[in-house]
């Protein structure tokens, strides 16, 4: 009689573990670097809430878009008041509602600061400090974003020098990934301009390689996403995942080493959507062809981070308190 309890009380324990791993919940994030010029226009149309639905079957829109750098060529913008500000970003973004949160790339900083972008208003514009962290909760899911200066970390040449510059912004960077640990969330993603591994023109940034990857592995970050080479490319390398998205406002850049990606291209503008769910990363690669958003790649990427191994002591701690029933 106790081992038939016993039984029925492991069934239903096992159940309810099995319920806490379930896909049912998504959260999805748009991604798009190198967008500051006249030719983001062509993809704007599709960043809408109407049309960058990824999750729930395409009926949940993106909970944020993140704009990953060299947001106004060539040189930046001057002033919250620079002309630029309508004809790259008011005007083509006007029905994009989705917030947006930004970083700066190596043509936000030529010539210009980028304090005008950093005192720039609107509700949907999100850019708060050079670098800095956004979480996401929802639907039982939760996200931390670091975004980064690259720029600044590489003292403004990503293909000199082989160590970080920016020792403030590391040390900040290594603090939140601490932090992190803390705070529960399935998944942990970094953004930069700069690439670290990188198919395209630029190629792998040697100072980010030898100081970021080593923090990236410590802290299992599901994702570094990035633009400065403008195509899309997915390399998995390091134990990491690395996702670029250049070609915002440009397109067509030189692509090296293709047998190192499992998808690059850079024939057309586009940007890369992420939906999440507590199992999975599914990575969408979009392009504009033909006036439409076609979904040239797609893959599944084991993302959890810290549910993996809470969920399996969870199990473990059932089964044997049930063992003990016995």
């Amino acid at each position: 009689m106790y081992r038939f309890v016993s039984c029925c009380c492991l069934y239903f324990l096992l159940q309810d573990v099995i319920a806490t791993t379930s896909d049912e919940a998504c959260l999805s994030l748009l991604f798009m670097g190198d967008w500051g010029s006249d030719q983001v226009k062509k993809v704007t149309p599709f960043l809408t809430e109407k049309e960058n639905a990824h999750c729930a079957q395409g009926k949940k829109a993106a909970s944020g878009l993140f704009l990953l750098g060299d947001n106004f060529y060539p040189d930046g913008v001057s002033s919250v008041d620079d002309p630029l500000w309508e004809r790259y970003f008011l005007s083509p973004f006007k029905e994009v509602n989705t917030s947006m949160y930004v970083i700066a790339g190596n043509h936000d900083h030529h010539q210009k600061d980028i304090h005008a972008q950093l005192e720039f208003q609107d509700p949907r514009w999100h850019f708060p400090s050079p670098y800095y962290a956004v979480e996401f909760r929802e639907n039982d899911l939760s996200i931390l974003a670091i975004q980064l200066d690259t720029w600044d970390l590489v003292g403004g040449n990503s293909e000199a020098g082989t160590d970080i510059v920016d020792k403030e912004q590391f040390k900040w960077l290594r603090l939140q990934l601490e932090k992190s640990k803390q705070g529960n969330y399935d998944y942990v993603i970094v953004n930069g301009h700069y690439p670290i591994r990188s198919v395209g023109g630029h190629g792998d940034v040697n100072a980010l390689v030898n100081e970021i990857v080593p923090l990236l592995q410590k802290y299992e970050v599901s994702a570094y996403l990035f633009g400065h080479d403008h195509i899309l490319q997915l390399l998995k390398e390091d134990g990491l995942v690395y996702v670029g998205s250049g070609v915002g406002g440009r397109k067509e850049g030189p692509i090296h080493d293709t047998n190192r990606a499992s998808y690059q291209s850079g024939e057309h503008y586009g940007y890369v959507s992420i939906a999440f769910t507590k199992s999975k990363m599914n990575i969408q690669f979009h392009q504009i062809i033909h006036h439409e958003s076609v979904i040239t790649y797609e893959v599944n990427v084991e993302g959890k981070r810290t549910h993996r191994e809470s969920n399996l002591s969870l199990l473990r701690m059932k089964l044997q308190q049930a063992l003990l029933l016995v």
